[in-house]
């Protein structure tokens, strides 16, 4: 099943970044390596009790050909808007001659990564087990660790296809939405046959923040 959603490889996301101080070059990397550890669990995060028996070959090959192409530019990138990420990933796109509507999954959306979502991501668990194991719900708005309350570690993910001032059917539609680290391969997964504006809960009241947890979703206000 696995290689048969695969339609180029190594698979992906484009990966902006858009915070550049002294701290964000201390902890870049590490955040990074963070996020693939989250998206390698995701991919090997198996039900045994449903499926005793099955092959991990497909797992396995899924996880080695995963690679994101990360863009930094502390000149060009540096506090760049949603807006700015957006035009510049239609023109990659363009450039390589993708069109809207491609059903290869990192071709309808970017993730962008700035001072709040690297904050997050290295202020997570270190190991992706951790968040799921009781000590914090796999699903939800925070996380505990240490005796502290959390936002769930996420990076935003932006449409390129969004044209502000159109009419879509999603209410309240303004073109990204936040990612949860353990949702990363599900909404690549999603992605295949759907588009982020599917996939985006209604953002209602507009002053919310629409989140992706394979699910329904929620909104947050910070």
């Amino acid at each position: 099943m696995f290689i048969k959603w695969l339609s180029c490889l190594p698979w992906g996301f484009v990966i902006y970044r858009t915070v550049y101080t002294a701290e964000s070059d201390r902890l870049w990397s590490a955040g990074l390596a963070k996020i693939d550890r989250y998206v390698h669990w995701s991919i090997g995060d198996i039900d045994e009790d449903e499926y005793p028996d099955s092959d991990p070959f497909p797992e396995k090959f899924v996880q080695e050909t995963y690679k994101n192409l990360v863009f930094e530019d502390r000149e060009r990138w540096k506090g760049a808007s949603l807006e700015q990420i957006r035009t510049d990933f239609q023109q990659y796109l363009e450039s390589l001659g993708m069109e809207d509507g491609s059903h290869i999954p990192w071709s309808k959306a970017c993730l962008v990564i700035d001072e709040q979502c690297l904050n997050s991501i290295v202020s997570a668990f270190e190991e992706p087990e951790e968040s799921a194991n009781g000590r914090g719900p796999r699903r939800g708005f925070v996380i505990e660790k240490g005796g502290y309350i959390m936002l769930k570690p996420f990076v935003v993910m932006v449409d390129p296809t969004f044209r502000s001032g159109e009419s879509y059917d999603t209410p309240g539609y303004q073109g990204y939405m936040r990612v949860g680290l353990d949702d990363i391969w599900e909404a690549a997964v999603e992605l295949r046959l759907s588009t982020v504006e599917e996939m985006c809960p209604n953002v209602t009241p507009a002053e919310m923040i629409p989140v992706y947890d394979g699910g329904s979703g929620y909104l947050v206000n910070v």
